[in-house]
């Protein structure tokens, strides 16, 4: 029986070190390339083209196709790619877990009162 519980509580915490990992890497992937492309947009002046926001509603309506011609003519689509890449993980990995929490909480309280049980004695 202790056999079993050792091997649980071994592949539980591999599990959570190896998604949080995963989740932290992948965040920090979407800030870098996000970084990256805010600094493309600046030196490009691509936030010139959002200045048309300040106009009436009607003018943006009639412009807007145009507006984001430009934006997506002028985004890198490499750093798109990696940046939804990691936007897509991210969000996978944090539903997993949202979705699991249950499980996850009564497995991990389980494996923690067996072993407090254990180490008294």
């Amino acid at each position: 029986m202790e056999d079993m519980f050792r091997t649980e509580t071994r592949m539980s915490a591999v599990s959570l070190v190896i998604r949080s990992a995963l989740f932290v890497l992948a965040g920090a992937v979407l800030v870098l390339f996000g970084q990256v492309l805010w600094e493309v947009f600046a030196v490009e002046k691509t936030f010139g083209v959002f200045e048309i926001f300040t106009d009436s509603a009607e003018v943006v309506w009639k412009h807007l196709g145009d507006i984001l011609g430009v934006v997506a003519a002028e985004t890198p689509k490499e750093i798109l790619a990696v940046i939804f890449g990691a936007g897509l993980i991210s969000g996978v990995l944090l539903l997993t877990f949202i979705l699991h929490f249950g499980k996850i909480r009564n497995k991990t309280m389980s494996l923690a009162r067996y072993w407090k049980r254990k180490l008294k004695g």
